[in-house]
């Protein structure tokens, strides 16, 4: 809808309503269970979104303008995979420690077996009730003056995640636990090569090679988390051939933090988990998160003739990165129990003797012990830098007879730093927990990541098209990119870990 509330001032709102019901089934049915034939999450979703967005502009003169908008988001879902209302794994499987009496710890448990299709619960991430209100203000000017346009404003960003999803990156299995089963426990040391006949071995003689679970002690949690932005940037008109941008913007990621106190984080050299917010241990975990994060960017346009435009840009981007996604759900939040052969022969458990009892945690004065089968991330004061983006171009752009416009260009980007989940307890090739550094030292023998910001990530491309318009809107063009990126693998996106665990091995 808009509004024009007057000669200079107008207003715009929109408001959006999308309801969804969806239905998936698994390979093997209700009685099996199993990956979800569409893939994603298996059994009945349903929820919806609403969005909301109020925008105004006011002249204040001819010369300089102000605009201003604020959304509103909410995100609500319910997704359960089949027979979560039953205790499979407790109840008729008769496998203590799996199944709970809360409504998201029942239904299948999980048994992976290596080179077979997953049975029983499709995911660990399943089932998820979610209520996710986002909000954002922005506001903006622009004044011109002679040669000059002027441009400034501010965007400040909050995400609230309101939760019941008993899930975390790095954990074996769900809430419901699972069991993994391997080629080595039915195997000879030395011997011939393994198939997946010994994994399938394995699993009929319940010799698991992994198993685990994960406990979510309240039965939701909640985080927030807010960006502070503010930008300033002038257009010149430098002469008739030559238009020169420049400027420069500031950004703000404060720690995310829950309800009643902040996150948590993971101590080194303790050995012990901090309750942020409680106690003597400060909201914010100790983390330094800089506020001089100012970053540069800057083009210019050169018309060399009337067919003929050059044109060059630079600039610099904080890595974006919400710290609130590795952080969202933590020890003592929710507890991941992973357990794995010692040593990849030996088994970790019998299957028969199902998952050991988690204990719930105690909050105590905000420094508590953490087991060491228990899966965590972190984040390190003495480590943790955000990471940044330079990309640049060059380009030239041509008329020719015809209609024809032809553009040629060099874009590249180096993503120095980007953060990734780095686990400091990564075991080395055949050397088992005994290999892991915290093993080492605490006895610790479960992955321990630190979001922290990892190598360099390039990207080098020449992009050309040509485009030709015609009468009555039609238009065709045809483009072609040549490119190519190099940087850690596993870690593509800024939200994984390094395909090869062991430091001195990345770049492989």
């Amino acid at each position: 809808m808009n509004y024009n509330i007057s000669p200079k001032l107008t207003a715009f709102g929109r408001y959006s309503y999308l309801h969804f019901n969806t239905q998936n089934r698994q390979f093997f049915g209700p009685e099996l269970g199993g990956a979800p034939i569409a893939g994603g999450q298996a059994g009945l979703g349903i929820g919806h979104s609403t969005s909301l967005t109020l925008a105004g502009t006011y002249v204040v003169n001819p010369n300089f303008v102000i605009d201003a908008n604020f959304g509103y988001t909410r995100l609500q879902a319910d997704s359960r995979q089949p027979r979560l209302d039953e205790q499979v794994g407790r109840t008729f499987l008769g496998l203590p420690g799996t199944n709970g009496s809360r409504w998201f710890e029942g239904g299948w448990p999980q048994f992976n077996i290596a080179n077979f299709t997953v049975l029983g619960a499709p995911n660990g991430f399943q089932p998820n009730l979610l209520n996710d209100p986002q909000y954002q203000w922005v506001a903006n000017a622009n004044w011109t003056k002679g040669r000059h346009n002027f441009r400034f404003g501010t965007d400040i960003y909050e995400q609230q995640l309101n939760q019941t999803q008993p899930e975390f990156f790095g954990a074996f299995f769900g809430a419901s636990g699972g069991f993994g089963f391997a080629a080595g426990e039915t195997s000879l040391r030395g011997g011939p090569r393994t198939s997946e006949y010994n994994s399938f071995g394995s699993f009929l003689l319940g010799a698991t090679d992994t198993l685990g679970k994960i406990q979510l002690i309240p039965d939701s949690f909640s985080l927030k988390t807010r960006l502070y932005s503010f930008y300033a940037r002038d257009q010149w008109q430098a002469s008739r051939k030559l238009t020169i941008s420049y400027g420069v913007r500031w950004e703000y990621f404060p720690m995310p933090s829950r309800a009643d106190r902040g996150v948590e984080r993971y101590d080194f050299n303790t050995n012990k988990m901090l309750v942020c917010g409680v106690g003597q241990v400060p909201a914010d975990c100790g983390m330094n998160m800089s506020k001089k994060r100012f970053v540069p960017r800057g083009g210019l346009a050169y018309r060399v003739s009337e067919t003929l435009v050059l044109r060059a840009g630079y600039g610099i981007t904080n890595d974006p990165y919400n710290l609130a996604r590795p952080l969202r759900v933590n020890y003592p939040i929710l507890v991941t129990l992973n357990m794995n052969s010692p040593n990849g022969f030996a088994p970790a458990s019998r299957l028969a003797d199902g998952i050991p009892l988690i204990p719930t945690p105690d909050l105590g004065n905000g420094v508590i012990p953490v087991d060491g089968n228990v899966a965590i991330n972190t984040v390190d004061p003495n480590n943790f830098r955000r990471g940044y983006i330079q990309s640049w171009n060059v380009a030239m752009q041509k008329q020719f007879r015809g209609g024809w416009v032809g553009e040629a260009a060099y874009v590249a980007t180096r993503s120095v730093g980007q953060l990734a989940y780095y686990d400091r307890n990564v075991g080395r090739v055949g050397g088992g927990n005994a290999s892991r550094p915290l093993f080492q030292k605490f006895g610790r023998g479960q992955r321990t990541a630190e979001i922290t910001g990892l190598g360099t990530y390039k990207y080098d491309s020449l992009q050309a098209k040509l485009d030709r318009r015609f009468n009555r809107g039609l238009q065709v063009g045809v483009a072609y990119t040549f490119s190519k990126s190099m940087g850690i693998a596993g870690n593509e996106d800024g939200d994984g870990s390094p395909a090869i665990g062991i430091p001195e091995f990345y770049a492989l």
